[in-house]
């Protein structure tokens, strides 16, 4: 499985886009592929900082494309 780094990278490259951690996490959340707990979490149920809208396509492509999810 593909690092949070390595998503960021790949992310920034194809699209030039500077994306977040907690956006990774929510996408993986919604994906089921188990994100890592934040060390600074108070709450594992409540997610804050969700991905938006316009960039939840550019992540799960970059998830296809680094194996973690098939189409």
């Amino acid at each position: 499985m593909a690092t949070y780094k390595q998503i960021r990278i790949y992310v920034k490259e194809q699209y030039d886009l500077t994306n977040k951690d907690y956006w990774i996490a929510d996408m993986k959340e919604q994906c089921r592929l188990n994100p890592s707990k934040a060390p600074n979490c108070y709450d594992d149920n409540v997610r804050t900082n969700l991905c938006p809208e316009r960039h939840k396509d550019k992540i799960l492509k970059a998830f296809i494309n680094l194996g973690m999810v098939r189409q």
